[in-house]
């Protein structure tokens, strides 16, 4: 009787089938930030996938030590060390910091698992790389802004947002379909003016899109960007 074995990649350390699904795990993200050393493991606090986690790093296995830039490796380690040690880690996550910010936008996640259509138009709008979060209720984008921002909470579309401009989040790779873009073509036009909407009103929305003109001989023209109170 042959044995079977498990064919080894000398380049790589885990066998051929689970280097394909790491591979998978990995394109799940952008390319701008599978590379970038900003990533982590996630140690669930309540059950597997919950909201509430730890943070280790996958260098020491020890507590996630903020400001300590070799506590964080490129998302490809990451998701190897959380496979390595399944039976510790659910997941992995990501350090936010400049040029990154995440937006969350709360409960706008429907019970057939679809985005509501206003805070859709919004993300569309703003582009970026959207994603569920761990507890399949909101939804949570990863962009891009030349400054510094501060965390803050705000209204959008309806919906409660956050904005986190410095901090952690635990990520799932589970994309909002037709949303999964690069956060660095972000709508920096759109993400300014929904920011001053923030910090001076109770409530915003994005509406506009871009349009193109053809009649007449023009060219391009975008129409004006548009953001109003709710009711």
């Amino acid at each position: 009787m042959r044995t079977r074995t498990r064919q080894i990649d000398e380049r790589f350390p885990l066998p051929v089938s689970e280097k394909a699904i790491l591979t998978r795990a990995v394109r799940r993200f952008p390319k701008c930030l599978r590379n970038v050393p900003n990533w982590f493991v996630t140690e669930p606090y309540e059950v597997p996938g919950s909201m509430y986690f730890g943070r280790y790093s996958p260098v020491t296995l020890q507590p996630l030590r903020y400001d300590q830039a070799g506590d964080y490796v490129p998302l490809h380690i990451a998701i190897q060390t959380w496979k390595d040690h399944g039976h510790w880690f659910d997941g992995v996550g990501f350090h936010v910091t400049s040029p990154w910010v995440v937006l969350v936008v709360q409960n706008c996640v429907t019970p057939t698992g679809n985005v509501t259509k206003r805070a859709k138009a919004v993300i569309k709008r703003l582009h970026g790389h959207w994603e569920f979060t761990r507890n399949g209720k909101d939804i949570q984008g990863i962009l891009s802004w030349p400054q510094r921002l501060q965390s803050r909470s705000g209204v959008v579309a309806g919906h409660p947002v956050f904005l986190c401009g410095e901090g952690v989040c635990g990520v799932t790779g589970r994309i909002v379909p037709g949303c999964g873009g690069d956060p660095a073509s972000s709508d920096q036009d759109a993400f300014s003016v929904m920011l001053y909407e923030m910090a001076t009103k109770s409530a915003v929305d994005v509406l506009a899109r871009p349009r193109q003109d053809t009649k007449g001989g023009g060219g391009a023209k975008c129409e004006q960007l548009r953001l109003f109170d709710e009711p």
